[in-house]
């Protein structure tokens, strides 16, 4: 697995396979003030040989007013659904689960204003496949 950050600096990844989890540490160069906003974008690239992932999720320790998280899959690697969805801290169920279209350049995204603390993030099903 490789990381890169577009916006900002990758200044840490760890993953534990084990645990199907990667973590990246991305700097923005100095502290923002208060009521600032950034863009954040990277990629996360499993490589040919890679597991498929279903999910890419993000946990807020505080509310937000804004949120964008957007996924872009592989031309080749479309999958049959995509869902947004919430749970109220890691470990909880999902929640408020809702269809998100596929774009014809094979993204998805979810955008919530008043975004709540929690994890918010974007499942998929592969052809074939019923789990989520």
């Amino acid at each position: 697995m490789t990381a890169s950050a577009q916006c900002g600096v990758l200044l840490d990844q760890r993953c534990v396979p084990a645990l199907g989890l990667t973590t990246l540490r991305i700097g923005f160069g100095r502290p923002l003030a208060r009521g600032e906003s950034t863009v954040v974008a990277y990629t996360v690239d499993l490589g040919p040989h890679g597991h498929r992932t279903t999910h890419h999720e993000r946990a807020l320790p505080l509310h937000v007013r804004h949120y964008f998280l957007h996924v872009v899959f592989h031309p080749e690697a479309l999958p049959a659904s995509v869902y947004g969805y919430y749970r109220a801290h890691d470990g909880a169920p999902r929640a408020d689960i809702r269809t998100l279209p596929l774009s014809g350049s094979g993204t998805a995204h979810i955008l919530p204003a008043d975004a709540a603390a929690g994890v918010h993030g974007i499942f998929w099903k592969w052809p074939g496949t019923t789990t989520t």
